[in-house]
């Protein structure tokens, strides 16, 4: 007896098998894709809170300690030592430092750069000029990690004659899954 084509049973069993198998790799797929965003984020943060710190550690190592603001405090106020007499030394005739203008790390509660963000900004303040160092900081009312303690998006305080920075950075997923990232450092200014 000759037979022609597929049966019924045949192809309903093909049918079957490929849709487990398409069913199978569209899975992967999806897992992949939000492991590759969940990876992103968390990189994101990362990088944004390690940028900041960055900067943090060139301003304050140029910084006079004897300018810092008041320790622990959310925003910290300095004057950087520069030369203002242009006579190649940034010591005035009595020996003093010259200090340059006031510099401001804090998040941008006033919306100082006229951007629309806020608190979740963090900005360096120096004169009439605004950068932002970060985007997305930590509220610090939220407590992200679970351990029953509230995390700090930034945070000084006082470590021997050294500043301990805290800068919390947090980036939300496509699934609505907030990751944050905390880094701290220790910076000591070198000028009196």
């Amino acid at each position: 007896m000759r037979r022609d084509g597929f049966t019924l049973i045949e192809v309903l069993t093909a049918s079957a098998l490929l849709t487990a198998a398409l069913a199978m790799i569209w899975q992967a797929w999806m897992m992949a894709n939000s492991t590759s965003d969940v990876i992103g984020k968390k990189l994101d943060s990362t990088v944004a809170s390690a940028h900041a710190l960055a900067i943090f550690r060139r301003e304050l190592r140029q910084a006079s300690r004897a300018s810092l603001s008041p320790l622990p405090s959310a925003t910290l106020s300095y004057r950087m030592v520069q030369d203002l007499d242009e006579n190649g030394l940034a010591v005035d005739a009595m020996g003093q430092p010259e200090l340059g203008a006031i510099h401001t790390l804090t998040r941008d509660h006033d919306d100082a750069n006229h951007d629309g963000l806020s608190s979740s900004q963090l900005v360096l303040i120096a004169g009439d000029q605004v950068d932002v160092l970060a985007n997305g900081l930590v509220d610090d009312a939220a407590d992200l990690d679970g351990d029953g303690r509230k995390d700090r998006g930034l945070w000084f305080e006082a470590e021997g004659e050294g500043v301990l920075i805290t800068i919390g950075v947090s980036r939300r997923t496509a699934r609505e899954i907030t990751l944050a990232h905390v880094n701290t450092q220790l910076v000591t200014p070198r000028n009196p």
